[in-house]
């Protein structure tokens, strides 16, 4: 069971994969990673026997796009409640930050250290978080409003 466990990235491409973002590129897009990155991990669900790539014509071109497996499709639920499970935590810890950002504006003192939503999630959770509001799983503004806040992320260590 250990070697089909899944990490945030992989969930998110694999979910990804499913709802028709089928090339690399367009997953490192949604994703914000770059493109090798995303190659690797896409060669590590490959040899999980959770994606494969195949032919794909299109009116007189072939292209080769990525596909989930049978056993893909049956660790979809799993890969969506590992994105639930983020999206869920991302709300509470962005609560939480608007509420301390609140408290010190009307306050005018800070009564407790700043933080932000690195300070929360896993450097991996932070990296799919785009992927959660092109899933529809966050708000739109979520972006835009933690990054006014000034919360990105401090790299990965991947």
């Amino acid at each position: 069971m250990d070697e089909t466990r899944l990490s945030p990235v992989e969930a998110a491409i694999l979910v990804l994969i499913s709802r028709g973002v089928s090339k690399p590129e367009a997953i490192a897009e949604v994703l914000r990673l770059s493109p090798e990155e995303v190659k690797r991990v896409i060669e590590d669900l490959k040899a999980k026997g959770l994606v494969e790539e195949v032919e794909k014509r299109v009116l007189f071109v072939k292209k080769r796009v990525l596909r989930l497996t049978r056993k893909g499709f049956d660790a979809l639920p799993e890969a969506l409640e590992t994105l639930r499970s983020i999206a869920e935590k991302a709300r509470r810890a962005y609560e939480a930050m608007r509420r301390h950002r609140e408290a010190v504006s009307n306050e005018g003192v800070v009564v407790a250290p700043y933080y932000d939503l690195s300070d929360i999630l896993l450097a991996e959770e932070l990296l799919v978080l785009p992927a959660l509001v092109m899933l529809g799983m966050l708000p739109a503004m979520f972006l835009i409003d933690v990054g006014a806040a000034g919360t990105h992320s401090h790299g990965g260590h991947g």
